[in-house]
């Protein structure tokens, strides 16, 4: 066993070396991403504010309202998707969204706001009139409301929160189909 305590003390050496290489490998590649993951946890509202603050860096200073957003029940969301009078936001994860939504919805995910915001953005500057309406799973997530906040930030103005989310909209479906 003495006998092999050079060999033992190289491997040690050599897979040290590699750890640390592994680790500096890993920053570096971080470092480069468009956005790095950050060294600390933050939980989603500080995510959020930080995607909402990349997206406001890059473009011009928008005027922000400090109200309440309204809030629309079933009767309500129903009509306004029948007539077709608001841009609907899904602010539920992406996989949700392709699952099932509320028709002509779109996709602007709390968890993945500044992509899904970059993938919409021209619709929604192009309909900078139009009312918003967001949505995400129930009446108890919070994720339509967090959204709200981050496009308010953002310079909209018009925007209802559907309460009762996707959940809501299933069961008036499941109802109304049998």
């Amino acid at each position: 066993m003495c006998g092999n305590f050079p060999i033992l003390k190289r491997f040690v050496i050599f897979i040290a070396f590699l750890s640390a290489l592994a680790v500096v490998v890993g920053f570096a590649v971080n470092a480069f991403r468009e956005n790095p993951l950050p060294l600390l946890y933050k939980d989603k509202v500080e995510r959020l504010e930080d995607a909402v603050a990349r997206i406001q860096a890059s473009e011009p200073k928008k005027a922000m309202s400090g109200e309440l957003p309204e809030t629309v029940g079933h009767e309500a969301m129903k009509e306004i998707v029948e007539k077709g009078e608001a841009i609907i936001l899904d602010a539920r994860p992406e996989l949700f969204h392709r699952l099932g939504h509320i028709p002509s919805a779109l996709s602007l995910p709390r968890d993945e706001f500044e992509q899904g915001y970059k993938a919409i953005k021209e619709i929604l500057e192009a309909n900078k009139n139009r009312q918003l309406v967001i949505y995400c799973a129930n009446d108890t997530c919070k994720d339509a409301e967090l959204v709200c906040e981050a496009l308010k930030k953002l310079g909209y103005t018009r925007i209802l929160i559907y309460v009762g989310g996707w959940s809501e909209w299933q069961r008036y479906s499941v109802t109304n189909d049998q």
